[in-house]
C-alpha cells in the first residue's frame, strides 16, 4: 500500500490557508483526507498554524469527542476514511450515557462497578488492552480508546480521593487528573447511529479529492457510495480541496466544481532541493550564504521561523546559527525564531510575509538527535531464564536445596500469631514442603530437555537431589573448559575495521522515514562499534516483529558497503528474500550500492550473471535464500554477513555460517530466539543487542482462540474489510486449500481471494502478492509461507486455521505480520478440533500465544515455548539426561558461575539474609489478589538490592493497589533491613524484647577486628552491652528500650552505624 501519495511539498502551504481560515471563520471544521498519510501531515500542519483545538481521527470517532465537539465554538477534525464512515451514536442517545468522574466526587462504588459492566467494559486482574477493567480494593482501573492512556481512580469510601494517568506497560501512575468522563464501548449499546458531520450541526466539511484509500472505499459498492452522497446532500456546505491543483473547489452535487477558493500558488516550497543549492562543491553547506538570504529576507520583514523536531533539535540549531552571528535575542521584531513543532516541509509566502523552513531540511548531518546517554543494554541471555514471575498452581518447580516438586498454591499460615504466606510444594509420596514466601530466591520454574510430560519429583530427606547436582555440576565445568577454546579464539581473532560514521552516513542515517526507538539507537551504536573493532563482529539483535531490526542491519550493509566491502543477507524463504529486496533498493535508491537477490523468483540466466557480479565485485549487496552459502558462490570481498532468522535454518547451512565466523564481521536477527543462542550470548561467545522499545503508535493485537465457526469468521472478515483493511486466511495444509477458498467465497460472495502456497510457480507466488499488496484482493488465503518478515500495514486481522496443529513460534510469527501500523490488528487462532478436545501441550500453546499479546513479548513467548518443548541440546545432546535431573535454569546458573571464574571474576559472597521476629509480613488476598502478581511482587522483593529499590516497590503498592495494610507495610521495613544486613555480612538477626541477636555470615571473618572498634564504640556502649556468643554470633542487649518503639527501625539504625565500621 502506497501510504504517501501526496505532495507534501505543498501541503504545508495549503495547511497554512486551511488554518487562518479556521481562526478566521470559527465553527467546527472536518477534514475527510484522502489516505492515513495524508490525515496524519494534515493533523501536524494545522496544529502547528492554528490556536484552535485540532483533532486526530486515526480509525474511530472517540466517543468523548462527539461529547467535546457538542461543547466547543471552534475546532478542526481531521479524518482518515475509515475514522469518517465509522458510525457515532446520535446526540440525544450520547449525551444521556456519559458518567463523569471529578476528583472529590461522590458515588457508589459498587454501583460504578456494575454500569463498567453493563457499559462493554470487561474486567481482568490487571488492565493489558483497551475497554478493560480492573478492581483492587479501594482502587479501579479503566482504559477505552478515547483516553490518551488508561485512568485509575482512588476512592476513599465513596469519595474519589485521586484521578491519575497511569501507563499500560509499568502499570505506574504517569500524572494525577481532574476529571475522566466514561461512556459505553459495547458496540450495539446506542440504538440508533449516524455519521460525525450529521451529529455536529452546521459543521463544514473538507474532503480531498479521492485518489486512492477513499476511492478504494467509494468503489467497494453502491452502499458506499450512497451513504456518501446522503451525507453530502444533508449538509449545508462542503468543499474538495486538491493540493497538487493548488485549489480548493466548492462541492456540487453532479461531482462538478466551480473554484471559488483563493489560490496558493505563489507559496512556493523550500525543501531539501533548497539546502541543496546551498552547497558547496564539496558537499558542506555555505552557512555564509544562509546567513546572507535570511538577513535579506529579515530586512524585507519576512518573518523567518525555524522548525525543530525537539528541545535537542532546536538547542543544536540554536548553536549553529549561532555560530554565523543569528540569534533570537538579537533579531529585532521577533522575525527570527526557532521553535519546536511538526510540519511536513517549509514554504516562503509573500501574502504572509512569512519563511518556514524544517532544521533537518538544512542541517541534516548536524543533528543526531539519539541521546547521547544512553547506556548500553545490560541484559544477559540468563536473565530470560528467569521465570519464577509466572509461576502457576501445577507448575513445577525446583527448590535448591531439595530438588524438584510440583507447586500447589500460595497458603496463608499462621505460627505463635504470626501470619505469612508460604508457597506449598509437594514432592514424591506426597510429602508436602511449605517455603516462606521471603525465600522465593530457592524456587526456580522447571524446565526440562524435552516434551516428557512430568518430570520425577524428589522425595524429602534421601540423598538422591545432592547427587545430580553433583553430577550436573562436574558436566557443567567439563563445557566451561570448552568454552574457553571458542571465547580464547573469539577475543584473539583479528577481522576488518570499518571506518568511523561521516557525513555520507549521516545523510543516509536521516534518510529514515521514521525515528529510532532507544532501543534501535542503542542496537545500531552497538553494531557501528564492534565493526570499527579489530575482532570480527558477532552480534545476535533480538526484537519483536515490526520493532526495527531490519534498519540496524541496512545501516550496518551501508558501512560496509561504502567501505568497499560486500554484503550477503541470507533469509530462510524466497518471499521474505524479495521484501528485504524491495526494501533496501528503496533505502539505497541515492547511493551508487549495486543490489542483487538470488532465490527461486530469479530466472536462471540472471542469476548466473549476478554469480559473475559477485565474483567480479561488480554487486555490493547481495540478498537471498541459503544458496548464498553454496560452494559455487565466490565473493571477491565479503566483508559482513547479515541472517535474519537464523533459527530457521539447517545443520548443515548453520555448520557453514558458523566457519564464516571467525573471518568476517557476521549480524544475526531474531524476534524469537532459541534458548541455545540466549546461551551462547550468556557465555560471551556472542554479543547480543535487545530492542524491546515498540514503535511510537503501535498497538497489542487482539488475539482470541476460537473453535472453527463460520459466523465468527464471516464477522471478522466483513469488520476489516468494512474499515478499509484486508486479511490473512492462514491454513496450512495445501490440499485443503481450495476447499478453503470455496466455503469463505460461499459465505462472502463479494470477497475477492488470492490464494498463495510454495508450490505455485515463483512468477505465480510474486503476481498474486504484488495483486493483493496492491489491495486487488480482500483476503489472502495461504499456507505458513509468509509468517517471516513480511509488512503490509493495510492488513490488520489474521485468521489461523487449525492453529492447534502449529508451534508457538509459528503462530507468533504470523500474528507479527498484522499489527505493524497504527491500527488496531486482530488474530484469530481457529481450532480444527474443538478446544477442549485437543491435547495439553496444543492448549498450552494457544493459550501462551493468547496471554502473551503485548508488545515486545518475544521473550516470553521463547520461554513459554522452552517449557512446552524442552531445552533440547542447548548445552550439546549428551547433557539432555543433566538438565532434566535439575532443570534448566540450575543448569544455567551454574554455567554461569564457571565462566565468571573462567573470565577471571571474583564471584561476591552470596548472602541470603533472614529475619527473625514477631511481626506479621505478608501480602494479604484483601490487598493482592491475583497469585501472579503477588508472586511478582515477591520475587522483586527478594531480588532488592538498594534502599532505593524497595521505596519503588512501595510507591508502586501505593499506585496500584491503594493503602497498605499493616502486613504490607512489615514486608517492607524487613526489606530494607534485609539489604543492610547484606552490606554488613550480617545472615541472620533475631530480635526480642530487650535484645537483637546478629549471625554473621562466614564471610566476615575478614572484618572481625572492625567488628571488635565496633563494639568498644562509647556511642554504642552507652545504648547497648555488646558480646559474642560465639566466633560468628553477637548479642546485642538494650540498657533502655521502650517497648513502644519500632525495633525493626531500630536495628536498621544499629546496622547503619556498624556499616561505618565493616566498610572502611
Amino acid at each position: 500500500m502506497d501510504l504517501e501519495p501526496l505532495d507534501l511539498k505543498t501541503l504545508a502551504a495549503f495547511s497554512l490557508d486551511a488554518a487562518s481560515f479556521i481562526e478566521r471563520e470559527k465553527g467546527i471544521f472536518i477534514f475527510l483526507c484522502d489516505n492515513y498519510a495524508s490525515a496524519k501531515a494534515l493533523y501536524g500542519n494545522l496544529s502547528f498554524f492554528s490556536s484552535q483545538k485540532i483533532f486526530f481521527c486515526e480509525e474511530i470517532i472517540p466517543v468523548s469527542l462527539l461529547y467535546d465537539l457538542r461543547q466547543t465554538a471552534s475546532a478542526a477534525v481531521v479524518t482518515t476514511p475509515i475514522s469518517f464512515f465509522s458510525k457515532v451514536p446520535e446526540p440525544d442517545s450520547l449525551l444521556n450515557s456519559f458518567i463523569h468522574i471529578k476528583k472529590g466526587s461522590n458515588f457508589s462504588r459498587d454501583v460504578f462497578i456494575e454500569t463498567l459492566a453493563s457499559y462493554g467494559y470487561e474486567r481482568t486482574n490487571i488492565i493489558e488492552n483497551e475497554n478493560e477493567f480492573a478492581v483492587r480494593g479501594e482502587i479501579i482501573d479503566i482504559s477505552n480508546a478515547d483516553s490518551l492512556y488508561p485512568v485509575r481512580i482512588d476512592f476513599f469510601d465513596e469519595t474519589v480521593e485521586d484521578l491519575r494517568y497511569f501507563d499500560l506497560n509499568t502499570q505506574l501512575s504517569i500524572k494525577s487528573i481532574d476529571a475522566f468522563t466514561v461512556f459505553p464501548v459495547k458496540s450495539n449499546y446506542y440504538p440508533k447511529t449516524i455519521n460525525i458531520s450529521e451529529s455536529v450541526p452546521n459543521s463544514v466539511l473538507y474532503i480531498e479529492e479521492p485518489e486512492t484509500e477513499l476511492l478504494d472505499f467509494l468503489n467497494r459498492g453502491t452502499d458506499n457510495k450512497n451513504s456518501f452522497n446522503r451525507i453530502l446532500n444533508n449538509l449545508n456546505k462542503f468543499y474538495y480541496f486538491n493540493i497538487k491543483k493548488s485549489s480548493i473547489y466548492y462541492g456540487i452535487k453532479n461531482d462538478t466544481g466551480n473554484n471559488i477558493g483563493e489560490k496558493f500558488s505563489e507559496i512556493k516550497s523550500v525543501n531539501s532541493r533548497f539546502a541543496e543549492k546551498l552547497k558547496y562543491e564539496n558537499g558542506k553547506l555555505n552557512l555564509t550564504l544562509i546567513r546572507k538570504i535570511i538577513l535579506n529576507l529579515i530586512n524585507k520583514e519576512y518573518k523567518v521561523t525555524v522548525v525543530s523536531k525537539n528541545e535537542i533539535h532546536r538547542e543544536r540549531l540554536k548553536n549553529i546559527f549561532a555560530s554565523i552571528g543569528l540569534s533570537e535575542e538579537e533579531i529585532q521584531n521577533g522575525l527570527f525564531k526557532i521553535i519546536n513543532g511538526n510540519v511536513s516541509s517549509g514554504f516562503i509566502s509573500k501574502k504572509d510575509k512569512l519563511f518556514l523552513i524544517k532544521g533537518e531540511e538544512l542541517f541534516r548531518e548536524h543533528l543526531d538527535i539519539v541521546s547521547e546517554s544512553s547506556s548500553r543494554l545490560k541484559t544477559s541471555g540468563l536473565d530470560y531464564f528467569k521465570s519464577i514471575e509466572e509461576l502457576n498452581p501445577g507448575d513445577y518447580v525446583v527448590h535448591d536445596e531439595f530438588g524438584i516438586a510440583q507447586f500447589t498454591e500460595i497458603r496463608n499460615i499462621t505460627l505463635n500469631g504470626i501470619s505469612s504466606d508460604y508457597f506449598t510444594l509437594m514432592f514424591e509420596g506426597g510429602d508436602k514442603l511449605f517455603v516462606p514466601s521471603e525465600k522465593i530466591y530457592l524456587l526456580h520454574k522447571y524446565i526440562s530437555s524435552s516434551e516428557d510430560n512430568a518430570p520425577v519429583l524428589n522425595r524429602l530427606g534421601n540423598k538422591s537431589w545432592e547427587k545430580a547436582k553433583t553430577k550436573a555440576k562436574k558436566k557443567i565445568e567439563e563445557i566451561a573448559e570448552d568454552l574457553k577454546v571458542l571465547y580464547a579464539k573469539r577475543m584473539t581473532d583479528r577481522g576488518f575495521a570499518f571506518s568511523p560514521e561521516d557525513e555520507e552516513y549521516r545523510e543516509f542515517e536521516e534518510n529514515f522515514e521514521f525515528e529510532e526507538t532507544e532501543d534501535q539507537a542503542r542496537a545500531i551504536k552497538e553494531v557501528l562499534r564492534d565493526m570499527q573493532g579489530n575482532k570480527p563482529m558477532d552480534r545476535l539483535i533480538c526484537g519483536d516483529v515490526g520493532f526495527g531490526k531490519t534498519e540496524v542491519a541496512i545501516r550496518a550493509a551501508f558501512k560496509a558497503a561504502m567501505d568497499g566491502k560486500q554484503v550477503a543477507l541470507i533469509a530462510p524463504t524466497t518471499i521474505l528474500v524479495d521484501q528485504h529486496y524491495q526494501n533496501f533498493k528503496k533505502r539505497f535508491d541515492k547511493y551508487p550500492v549495486k543490489i542483487a537477490h538470488i532465490s527461486r523468483f530469479v530466472k536462471k540466466n540472471e542469476e548466473k550473471e549476478i554469480v559473475k557480479g559477485i565474483k567480479s565485485g561488480e554487486i555490493d549487496i547481495i540478498i537471498g535464500t541459503h544458496k548464498l552459502l553454496s560452494e559455487k558462490i565466490e565473493y571477491k570481498d565479503i566483508g559482513l554477513l547479515i541472517i535474519d532468522e537464523e533459527q530457521k535454518f539447517g545443520a548443515l547451512q548453520k555448520e557453514k555460517i558458523k566457519k564464516l565466523r571467525y573471518s568476517i564481521d557476521v549480524l544475526a536477527m531474531s524476534a524469537t530466539p532459541i534458548p541455545r543462542t540466549l546461551y551462547m550470548s550468556m557465555s560471551g561467545i556472542r554479543d547480543l543487542s535487545i530492542i524491546s522499545t515498540p514503535p511510537s503508535g503501535r498497538k497489542n493485537v487482539i488475539t482470541e482462540i476460537a473453535n472453527y465457526d463460520e459466523e465468527i469468521i464471516k464477522k471478522a472478515i466483513f469488520n476489516e474489510i468494512s474499515r478499509g483493511g484486508q486479511v490473512y486466511f492462514i491454513d496450512n495444509r495445501i490440499s485443503h486449500l481450495d476447499s478453503v477458498r470455496d466455503r469463505l467465497a460461499k459465505i462472502m460472495p463479494d470477497i475477492r481471494i488470492g490464494v498463495v502456497h510454495g508450490r505455485l510457480q515463483p512468477e505465480k507466488i510474486m503476481d498474486i502478492m504484488h495483486i493483493f499488496h496492491d489491495k486487488g484482493y480482500d483476503i489472502l488465503l495461504s499456507t505458513a509461507i509468509i509468517e517471516s518478515g513480511l509488512d503490509n500495514p493495510n492488513v490488520n486481522t489474521i485468521i489461523i486455521n487449525n492453529a492447534e496443529k502449529l508451534g508457538l513460534s509459528q503462530l507468533y510469527q504470523l500474528r507479527g505480520r498484522v499489527g505493524r501500523s497504527h491500527i488496531q490488528a486482530y488474530c484469530y487462532a481457529v481450532t480444527g478440533t474443538p478446544v477442549e478436545n485437543i491435547s495439553p501441550e496444543q492448549l498450552k500453546r494457544l493459550v501462551a500465544v493468547k496471554e502473551y499479546s503485548e508488545l515486545s513479548s518475544g521473550f516470553k513467548l521463547a520461554m513459554a515455548d522452552l517449557e512446552i518443548r524442552g531445552a533440547g541440546n542447548i548445552l550439546g545432546g549428551a547433557q539432555s539426561g543433566h538438565i532434566n535431573s535439575v532443570g534448566l535454569e540450575m543448569c544455567m546458573q551454574m554455567l554461569k558461575e564457571e565462566i565468571e571464574k573462567m573470565r577471571g571474576v571474583i564471584l561476591p559472597a552470596q548472602i541470603n539474609p533472614e529475619v527473625k521476629t514477631n511481626l506479621s509480613a505478608y501480602i494479604p488476598k484483601s490487598y493482592i489478589e491475583d497469585e501472579k502478581t503477588k508472586t511478582s511482587f515477591y520475587r522483586k522483593l527478594a531480588n532488592c538490592v538498594t534502599i532505593n529499590d524497595v521505596e519503588n516497590i512501595k510507591k508502586e503498592f501505593e499506585d496500584r493497589f491503594g493503602r497498605m495494610e499493616d502486613s504490607v507495610k512489615n514486608l517492607l521495613k524487613i526489606a530494607e533491613l534485609k539489604i543492610n544486613m547484606k552490606n554488613c555480612k550480617v545472615s541472620i538477626i533475631e530480635i526480642k524484647d530487650a535484645e537483637f541477636i546478629m549471625e554473621f555470615h562466614n564471610s566476615a571473618a575478614s572484618i572481625f577486628e572492625r567488628l571488635i572498634k565496633f563494639i568498644n564504640d562509647k556511642e554504642s556502649s552507652s545504648e547497648y552491652i555488646i558480646n559474642f556468643i560465639d566466633e560468628f554470633k553477637m548479642r546485642l542487649r538494650f540498657k533502655h528500650l521502650d517497648s513502644k518503639q519500632d525495633k525493626i527501625e531500630k536495628a536498621k539504625i544499629i546496622l547503619q552505624r556498624l556499616y561505618g565500621y565493616v566498610n572502611i
